[in-house]
């Protein structure tokens, strides 16, 4: 072969090479292209780390470590829901439910949880929480086997003490570079979150917790972790409970001890035209002493009249309670009507005493002598619409000691936070709306 002719076919050979070269680098190209816009297109959330760098990829100056279709849910347990969530919480106490969490997992790859942030606040809004961190030393988070967190386990995140002042007061931070707990894709993990313990309410002093302070749990948006594969997440979403604090539990309201209530039918009670005994009412005390100053109950009648005249004994000593206001209508046949009863003196009740509190309504026009022609149907009865507390007796009987009017009764009940005697002008009395359980059963007395 002559020198032009290996002179032309290597010339041709470097011409198909550098097609080919060209070629490749359009189908690379337009591949990385379409690798973007498919990438732009999915709906879930992608995460990016940061490399330090700027640039024009989609990341926004974020090289993508790999583009992630997962994400974690926290969802407040019994969101909204004042009656199996919001209640009193006893202080000196350790291991207190505050609020119940469902961790939930979307997407390809299990969630490991690294960091996390808790708060307590006093308002379940402001980030600052020193006015509350007399009262919550420490939290826990255990991870619990259902919704109901009646079982549960530790995670590693238990006693985390509570930042008592500064700028990060009311706050924990905890991480760990494995891991606390992992949420495997698509499933829920339920936990809950604890005060791990609480300061006590040393009576007629702030020293330490204060009676009647409102606590609100939390999981923090900042300073939240989670590896996903080979990537790391920042942030998670909520349904439910989220504020600028993140996830907030119910209400809580730190009180020294409140009254626990259990009611039965007066044994051998029969309605006549007289006082017939309609309900006899347990009180005891949880935490510490009680007062009790006034009740209520609904009463509902057939074949006779309730009058608004009623007594009360206690049945405990077997004496008769002073009552100085009885706040009610006559009640006819067919009707019922609500019976507040106001005591002259605060009953005082201390723990593992309790007393027991026999109702006795004034009936008569009973109708016939036919057993079970007449009824009284009788249940505890509130009805207040929010919680009220640390105000004097004087608050909830109004100027003219009568409920202003009627409109607004209330039980009146105090924690005894301010003094062990009941004084009625002082601060420490409150209503019945957070009290649990408070017993929705119904007792009947017939002729």
């Amino acid at each position: 072969m002559n020198k032009k002719k290996l002179l032309l076919l290597v010339s041709i050979f470097a011409l198909v090479l550098v097609v080919t070269a060209i070629n490749i680098g359009a189908a690379q190209y337009l591949a990385i292209q379409e690798g973007w816009k498919n990438a732009n297109a999915y709906a879930a959330p992608r995460y990016y780390i940061d490399d330090g760098g700027g640039g024009n990829d989609p990341g926004g100056g974020k090289e993508p470590g790999k583009t992630v279709n997962a994400t974690l849910t926290i969802t407040r347990i019994g969101a909204g829901s004042m009656d199996t969530d919001s209640t009193h919480v006893i202080a000196g106490r350790s291991n207190v439910a505050l609020t119940r969490l469902e961790f939930r997992g979307s997407g390809n790859n299990d969630i490991i949880v690294k960091k996390i942030q808790f708060g307590i606040s006093a308002d379940g809004r402001a980030a600052t929480a020193e006015g509350v961190s007399d009262e919550v030393l420490s939290v826990s988070l255990k991870r619990c086997t259902d919704a109901s967190c009646v079982s549960k386990t530790s995670v590693g995140l238990d006693y985390l003490p509570i930042e008592p002042t500064g700028i990060a007061a009311g706050t924990v931070r905890a991480s760990t570079s494995t891991g606390f707990f992992a949420i495997p894709k698509g499933e829920s993990r339920y936990f809950t979150l604890e005060a791990a313990v609480l300061s006590p309410v040393l009576v007629g002093s702030s020293a330490q917790a204060d009676s009647g302070t409102d606590l609100y749990a939390s999981v923090a948006l900042s300073n939240f972790e989670a590896a996903v594969g080979s990537s790391i997440i920042t942030r998670f979403t909520t349904s439910t409970g989220g504020t600028s604090l993140g996830v907030v539990g119910t209400r809580k309201v730190l009180l020294k001890a409140q009254p626990t209530l259990s009611i039965a039918k007066p044994a051998g009670a029969v309605v006549t035209n007289g006082l017939t005994p309609v309900i006899d009412i347990t009180v005891g005390a949880d935490g510490g002493a009680a007062a009790l100053k006034a009740l209520g109950l609904n009463i509902g009648a057939t074949g006779a009249t309730v009058f608004a005249s009623t007594t009360v004994t206690d049945l405990t000593s077997n004496t008769p309670v002073a009552v100085s206001m009885v706040s009610g209508n006559t009640i006819p046949s067919g009707g019922s009507g609500d019976v507040y009863i106001v005591f002259a003196n605060p009953e005082i009740i201390t723990p593992g005493s309790p007393k027991t509190y026999r109702v006795n309504a004034t009936t008569g026009n009973v109708s016939s002598s036919t057993p079970g022609s007449a009824r009284i149907i009788t249940k505890l009865d509130r009805d207040e619409t929010a919680i009220i507390n640390s105000q004097t007796v004087s608050y909830f009987l109004g100027p003219n000691g009568d409920y202003y009017g009627g409109n607004t009764r209330a039980w009146i009940w105090s924690d005894l936070s301010d003094d062990q005697a009941g004084i009625e002008t002082n601060t420490d009395w409150a209503n019945a709306y957070l009290i649990r359980p408070f017993p929705q059963d119904t007792v009947t007395v017939t002729n």
